[in-house]
């Protein structure tokens, strides 16, 4: 990835950026890097996540048996040896 990596003033920055206080009069390092369209504005790439969005649909009944499936396929299989 390429980059831009300049040693300035921050007086000239002040033009167009916010400048802290404790950075005015000072020389500052600027470090320019290509924005991703994935990331969002503050160039922060946001995790995705599916949890609850089938929440809708959920079945108190299937979910009960979910919890004991596994129980039940065991004894199903190994019940009569």
């Amino acid at each position: 990835m390429e980059y831009i990596r300049k040693i300035i003033d921050s007086d000239i920055l002040e033009k167009i950026i916010n400048i802290p206080e404790e950075l005015k009069h000072k020389k500052v390092e600027i470090i320019i890097l290509p924005a991703s369209n994935a990331n969002d504005e503050d160039g922060i790439k946001k995790k995705k996540s599916l949890l609850g969005v089938f929440e809708e649909d959920a079945n108190p009944y299937l979910i009960e048996k979910e919890n004991k499936a596994w129980r039940n396929a065991v004894s199903e299989k190994y019940e009569d040896n």
